[in-house]
């Protein structure tokens, strides 16, 4: 199935993409970034973004895009650098400002759990060691 997204893709974005500025190709690589992300390519989608930021590096939208996926990736983190680097540049967005709210929810649906019928705040240490990316490896 990817390949042939990818011959759809192709014409539309790669021979257009070489006649323009590099503003207009970050842009480019945006809608590109959300095409691939739609079809279930987030991964792709990732890297289209972060080759935008590479040719604009002020590309907000680019951004706000980023730390979306990774938000919905799971990968806390770097949501909120890209997040950071986004209101710096765009302070008072009333989208930024939504995707704060849903990146402090998700956070702290991880670090709750439910006993009974109260909630509890996780230790830090186990909701570090729950969710890191390499497994610990006792010695």
């Amino acid at each position: 199935m990817h390949s042939d997204t990818d011959t759809l893709l192709s014409p539309l974005i790669e021979r257009p993409v070489q006649t323009l500025n590099d503003g207009q190709k970050a842009t480019a690589m945006v809608y590109r970034g959300v095409a691939r992300t739609l079809i279930g390519r987030c991964d792709d989608g990732i890297a289209d973004w972060r080759s935008a930021l590479r040719l604009a590096p002020r590309h907000t939208v680019a951004m706000q895009n980023l730390a979306l996926a990774y938000l919905q990736q799971g990968r806390f983190t770097r949501a909120r650098y890209w997040l950071r680097r986004a209101r710096k540049l765009r302070g008072n967005d009333p989208l930024l400002r939504s995707l704060r709210r849903q990146l402090y929810r998700a956070e702290w649906r991880r670090a709750l759990v439910r006993v009974g019928r109260r909630w509890l705040r996780r230790p830090a240490w186990l909701v570090r060691a729950a969710h890191s990316r390499s497994p610990r490896v006792a010695q």
